[in-house]
């Protein structure tokens, strides 16, 4: 009888292995003195804190207001706001922002414009700014946090990764989106018909041109060189242009004369002798 107990069978091997298996727990394995693993904690949150949004300089006349019922404030240096905070610039009038350590942006050109979130996640400074009109430029600087940054505009949404440039959303113009000279970082545009482009250089682009190569074809303009002689409107649509010029072909301030040096963007040195700025 106890041979034949102790010959057990395999099923009984397997049994008796399994349930010696199940029976050693962590606590148990644990190195003598250390406090057992708790298999339950949750991994670690991260930290959520608001950023600053600091007014650093006012031209003209600036109103800012904390949030959309709140009452509109003429704007002074050193006013240090919270998301959700809203500008509005009159003609001719700017304001300077800086956002968290190092987003920087400058709201102009009779805008309107609201830092919707202004966060910092303990991965990144997340920044989302609305502009319902105007131009607002940005200067985005790498620091100890990777930066995100999104510019909503009417027809266009901006991703900002460590670079400068610039959005304008005007009534009657194509909401434009641009790179600065200093532009070394990417600017991806999402257009609302799907298009996404991306911005390397001082390039441009607009809501009716999203190909940067061929918009950047197109924008040639003469300088006159009489910007004394151009009235309010004319003066508006020479400053949207890239260099500051006249477009070519257009019929505003005086004609360009032969031999007109051309502000371009690298198609046209100058214009051909004896030929007007269409080139007929």
């Amino acid at each position: 009888m106890d041979s034949r107990m102790n010959r057990r069978s395999p099923f009984w091997n397997g049994v008796l292995a399994g349930a010696g298996a199940v029976c050693v727990s962590p606590a148990l394995m644990a190195e003598p003195g250390q406090p057992p693993a708790d298999a339950g904690a949750a991994p670690a949150r991260a930290v959520v804190t608001k950023m600053p949004i600091v007014i650093e300089e006012v031209q003209g006349t600036v109103s800012y207001r904390q949030s959309e019922d709140g009452r509109w404030t003429p704007a002074k240096k050193g006013v240090v706001l919270q998301e959700g905070a809203e500008f509005q610039t009159s003609i001719g009038s700017n304001v300077r922002i800086r956002v968290g350590a190092a987003q920087v942006f400058v709201i102009d050109r009779l805008g309107r414009v609201k830092v919707a979130k202004a966060i910092n996640d303990s991965k990144a400074e997340v920044t989302r700014i609305n502009v319902d009109y105007g131009r607002i430029t940005f200067d985005v600087n790498s620091t100890n946090f990777a930066n995100d940054v999104q510019i909503q505009a009417p027809d266009m949404t901006l991703a900002v990764k460590g670079t400068s440039g610039g959005v304008e959303a005007s009534p009657g113009f194509p909401t434009a989106a641009f790179g600065a000279v200093a532009n070394k970082g990417r600017i991806e545009v999402a257009f609302a018909d799907g298009a996404r482009p991306t911005l390397n250089r001082n390039e441009k682009i607009d809501s009716k041109k999203s190909d940067p190569a061929a918009n950047q074809s197109d924008k040639s303009f003469v300088d006159t060189s009489n910007a004394s002689a151009r009235d309010t409107d004319e003066t508006y649509v020479v400053e949207r242009s890239i260099g500051g010029g006249e477009p070519v072909g257009s019929t505003l301030g005086t004609k360009a004369a032969p031999n007109q040096v051309v502000k371009s963007t690298g198609m046209l040195d100058h214009l051909p002798t004896g030929r007007n700025p269409t080139g007929r």
